[in-house]
């Protein structure tokens, strides 16, 4: 099967699931607002996307119990998948889905690891070096020497959590992209239970505004500042006499010895 049949099989089977797909989705988010709702102001975003995550994995797996061609079986420590072969609705194909929170490029938040690395390529999960013990070991998904299609169930949640932005399934083109392949319709956005913050969160205090301390002046310094305001700068009055003043004897004495020089 060529790369574009494998990803055409992978979107149709997609969009005959979607109404599953929107249904765990929406339920384990309402299970998230019930059982979190008065704690939530205790948990980050990225408590709340692992808490989240737990829900999704739960509720997939309830709505895909006995539906024709489809694995949810999980083990602790690996990567939850949804498995779907298409050969029971008449689709030649089947699809490997994960289902994570995702950024509005519609990529997830996780590390890129080798295993991570081989999934977004499209290329089946590597030999483990270490022989695992019988109890551990599954069925390689690959059938007929064909990698099932590789995409993403994945979710935006609004800001406060009680709704979604968007939801969508993407195909993966590369270890950090992807292709959309369908929009999921939003039910409700924003219909989930409001989360309440503790009084004591909603009322406190603003942070004061820091104002710079006046720098206060030295005794010596107010001491001066009086002694300057007690006295007063001296006026000098001219004044103005309608008849000239007399030479003094001086002055007088002065002029004639100017004029002796000059002859």
């Amino acid at each position: 099967m060529t790369s574009g049949r494998k990803e055409d099989s992978f979107k149709r089977i997609a969009e005959y699931h979607l109404p599953r797909f929107q249904k765990a989705l929406h339920e384990a988010l309402m299970d998230l607002g019930k059982h979190y709702v008065e704690t939530r102001h205790l948990y980050n975003a990225s408590e709340l996307t692992q808490l989240m995550h737990v829900h999704v994995r739960d509720r997939m797996q309830k709505n895909f119990k006995d539906v024709p061609g489809a694995d949810t079986s999980y083990k602790a420590g690996r990567a939850f998948k949804v498995y779907i072969d298409g050969a029971p609705i008449g689709i030649p194909g089947h699809a490997l889905f994960k289902c994570k929170k995702v950024s509005p490029r519609l990529l997830t938040a996780s590390i890129t690891t080798e295993s991570v690395k081989r999934f977004n390529t499209q290329r089946p999960d590597g030999v483990p070096h270490v022989q695992l013990p019988i109890s551990d070991w599954r069925e390689p998904k690959t059938m007929g020497g064909v990698e099932p299609g590789h995409g993403n169930v994945g979710y935006i949640p609004n800001s406060f959590w009680t709704g979604f932005e968007r939801l969508c399934v993407s195909y993966y083109t590369g270890v950090k992209s992807a292709r959309l392949v369908a929009d999921i319709p939003v039910v409700g956005s924003g219909n989930g239970n409001l989360i309440q913050l503790p009084l004591g969160e909603l009322t406190q205090a603003p942070a004061r505004k820091r104002v710079k301390p006046k720098q206060k002046l030295k005794l010596v310094d107010v001491e001066r500042l009086a002694d300057h305001q007690q006295k007063k700068p001296k006026q000098r009055i001219k004044r103005e006499t309608a008849e000239p003043q007399p030479l003094t004897d001086r002055k007088r004495k002065k002029g004639n010895l100017g004029h002796e020089s000059d002859s």
